[in-house]
């Protein structure tokens, strides 16, 4: 059977071709606003792995650790975007072990986290995890990695759906999710300057923090003193990321802040996108 294609130049094709454009915005709208979904959530996922407890520090002994249970709501926003990212962060502590997870939603995806550890030596902000698991889910491709720690063998095993593999490390190491509690633990001991090892998938990297200043900054649970604390990078990286974590709140994250800047112009921002504490439970 024969079709009857509307000819060049009719009202059905001029019709026909306006729909196919129609659809093809919209398609192009649609994963542009993926992608920006997804990368507010990578930065909440960066944001909220900053979180820490919410009361006052206990007196500390290599049995007593200064972490309470707590759970954390934030909200993420990108400049010139309508759309917003929200998270909550909860930190447990059962049969003996520390659970720390991470559910964060935004327009078209959702990134879930989990982590499980124990503090080897507070006095050095020696913290051990166990386990690793990092979930993503939406319009993209969804990925699942985990990272098994054997501490008496010093030996790590990284998987994926594409891979597995077995890595190994000396000194201590940390997971992308339990990095910041030991952020928390160097500050807490006055330190203003220093570098924590973690593992990026299975790939061991140093990461190095630096206080810059005290401000004050507006939340979603008031005003808090608070200390700014800067990623340092490469002089020519194109990212800065700022971290504002409040000593009242027990070095608590409040606010992140995460420029880029053009690829031929680092004086001029491309994107810019903040996350702040909304409230805590």
């Amino acid at each position: 059977m024969e079709r009857n294609l509307p000819r060049k130049g009719s009202a059905r094709h001029k019709m026909s071709s306006t729909t196919c454009k129609v659809l093809r915005r919209e398609i192009i709208k649609t994963l542009r606003w993926s992608t920006f979904s997804l990368f507010l959530l990578s930065l909440i996922f960066l944001a909220t792995s900053a979180s820490q407890a919410s009361e006052p520090p206990k007196t500390t002994t290599s049995s007593t650790v200064p972490i309470s249970t707590f759970e954390a709501h934030y909200i993420a926003r990108a400049k010139g975007m309508p759309f917003k990212g929200k998270a909550i962060r909860k930190l447990k502590f059962e049969n003996g072990v520390y659970k720390f997870s991470m559910k964060a939603k935004s327009l078209f995806t959702s990134i879930s986290e989990h982590a499980e550890f124990n503090w080897n030596n507070v006095q050095q902000c020696a913290l051990r995890p166990t386990r690793y698991d990092y979930q993503r889910k939406g319009l993209s491709k969804d990925r699942h990695r985990s990272i098994r720690f054997n501490w008496e063998k010093r030996k790590a095993v990284y998987q994926d759906k594409k891979r597995e593999s077995v890595f190994s490390w000396q000194g201590e190491l940390n997971d992308k999710l339990t990095e910041h509690l030991v952020v928390r633990c160097h500050l807490m001991a006055g330190e203003r300057k220093f570098t924590i090892q973690i593992a990026d998938r299975d790939v061991i990297k140093e990461h190095e923090f630096i206080v810059t200043a005290e401000e004050i900054i507006e939340t979603g649970i008031g005003k808090v003193n608070t200390l700014k604390l800067e990623r340092t990078r490469q002089i020519d990286d194109r990212r800065s990321t700022i971290f504002w974590l409040a000593p009242e709140l027990d070095y608590l994250l409040v606010k992140l802040e995460q420029v880029k800047r053009e690829r031929n112009n680092l004086d001029k921002i491309e994107q810019s996108f903040v996350i702040t504490l909304k409230k805590l439970k």
